[in-house]
């Protein structure tokens, strides 16, 4: 591809992925508080952890390739046989790992179960819980080769499509049934759609190779790409692994382990609603960030064009930002006049704030990552991962408060970002254009003005508005 067309796949990319994570992200955050609503504390821990111990899990194993296949698609589409024997090893490779781990997993979920006084297989099967575990990682890997090669188009069509029927099927459940049958009715339901999208993809994989693949067998060295993939995914493994410390499916077992269930679905209920902005745009970027910069560092003038890539990245996430932005600092302003002493919320504004402005710094991360600076990165995850654990020692001996130590473990998050941005900035001198992002935020500032002047000016709107609100906070 051209460098045209590297920039159109990129943008179609983006517009296919928010898309399909706007509508996910939506039906499953208000199907997170109807459970929160329906289920028994403990049921709704049970169902919590499981799924934090399964998605954790399958996180830990995936060895970075969802960062590294993204960055050695482009140098392995060169040539037909190598690319071939690239993705076949790659769904090999994971499907294997996943099998191996489904005994682990098991013995993790009883000791789990036990340990945070849940009885997790009580609530729902052992089987349920392998089928999900085994589908969700096949379906993980699927996606990132879809995405790794720009077809989140003809991915994200399939996966909308079953994602509708799974959706309607598990209000449905909601309705007849209750405890431990509707958990295990709301899992089945996810392990069916899973599923269906991966017989689906599967046929559709081999078209869609065909279309892209160079009529000639260009000369690659394999085994050296090879290599440098195998590093790759090493260190990014490792890196996604310390970070994933401080991610909702690693803290949800420990408050509930050091502060009991309650204290850890509230905390699972304003990650929730953080996620809903934090997601949809992490997920509309997806692996997008990465393919750019990717197929950017192939073509033979990569040193001018990175830089325009990279303006492009940055100001292309700023525009995802900075509305949501406007919207968080609106409802933040909203509730907090109406229920601000609600735990929940306190949480929801600090983790959401702290994900926002993460995003805005994730492009200098995936900068650095496809120029491959190991080192420097690794002494960052590292730096931060002592940082987390210290923090934990601290709550563990009731030193600082449960609002104070997710404020803290949000710093410390945001501090390893900016040291990233500023590594960056010093080395490539690659920034955002000021006058690209100003017209983004004039016209945030407009829209949020009139909401503004909507929900709090307009009787009925204002009205409403509050009884959302406590609504979803059962306040």
């Amino acid at each position: 591809m051209n460098t045209q067309q590297i920039f159109y796949q990129f943008n179609t990319s983006i517009n296919w992925n928010g898309f399909f994570y706007i509508a996910q992200k939506i039906s499953y955050t208000f199907l997170t508080f109807i459970l929160y609503r329906t289920l028994t504390s403990t049921e709704f821990a049970a169902w919590a952890n499981i799924n934090s111990i399964i998605f954790l899990i399958l996180l830990w194993i995936d060895f970075g390739f969802r960062k590294s296949v993204p960055r050695y698609i482009p140098e392995f589409a060169k040539n037909k046989t190598a690319h071939q024997n690239f993705i076949i090893a790659i769904l090999l490779t994971q499907t294997c790992l996943i099998i191996i781990m489904i005994p682990i997993l098991n013995i993790a979920t009883n000791y789990s179960g036990a340990l945070l006084n849940l009885s997790i297989n009580m609530h729902i099967s052992a089987i349920s819980i392998s089928m999900l575990f085994a589908a969700e990682g096949i379906l993980a890997i699927l996606r990132l080769i879809f995405h790794a090669h720009f077809w989140q188009k003809q991915f994200n069509s399939i996966n909308a499509f079953f994602l509708m029927i799974e959706t309607l099927s598990s209000f449905i459940a909601i309705h007849y049934y209750s405890g431990n049958a509707l958990l295990n009715s709301i899992i089945t339901n996810k392990i069916g759609a899973s599923l269906a999208t991966i017989i689906f993809s599967l046929f559709r994989l081999p078209h869609l190779y065909k279309q892209i693949m160079p009529q000639t067998e260009v000369p690659i060295p394999s085994k050296l790409l090879s290599k440098q993939f195998v590093i790759h995914s090493a260190v990014m493994w490792i890196n996604t692994a310390l970070r994933s410390l401080s991610e909702r499916n690693f803290m949800i077992p420990i408050i509930t382990y050091n502060m009991g269930p309650e204290m850890a679905g509230m905390y699972k209920i304003a990650n929730d609603g953080a996620l809903v902005f934090q997601r949809i745009i992490i997920k509309t970027i997806g692996t997008s960030d990465t393919s750019l910069l990717a197929h950017i560092y192939t073509l033979p003038n990569k040193t001018k064009l990175m830089e325009i890539a990279f303006e492009k990245l940055t100001t292309k996430v700023a525009s995802l930002c900075f509305p949501f932005f406007g919207l968080f600092i609106l409802f933040a302003y909203f509730i907090m006049n109406h229920i601000n002493d609600h735990v929940i919320i306190k949480l929801f504004c600090i983790i959401t704030g702290s994900y926002l402005l993460e995003i805005m710094l994730l492009a200098y991360e995936r900068l650095l990552e496809v120029e491959r600076s190991y080192r420097f990165l690794m002494a960052v995850y590292i730096t931060y991962a002592i940082m987390f654990f210290f923090i934990l020692w601290f709550n563990k001996r009731a030193l600082i408060g449960f609002i104070e130590t997710i404020a803290l473990v949000s710093i410390v998050r945001l501090v390893s970002l900016l040291i990233m941005y500023y590594t960056v900035y010093r080395t490539y001198h690659f920034t955002s254009k000021l006058q690209d992002v100003i017209p983004i935020a004039i016209r945030t500032s407009l829209l949020v003005f009139i909401f503004y002047f909507i929900t709090t000016k307009v009787p009925l709107a204002h009205s409403f508005s509050i009884w959302f609100l406590r609504v979803v906070m059962n306040y």
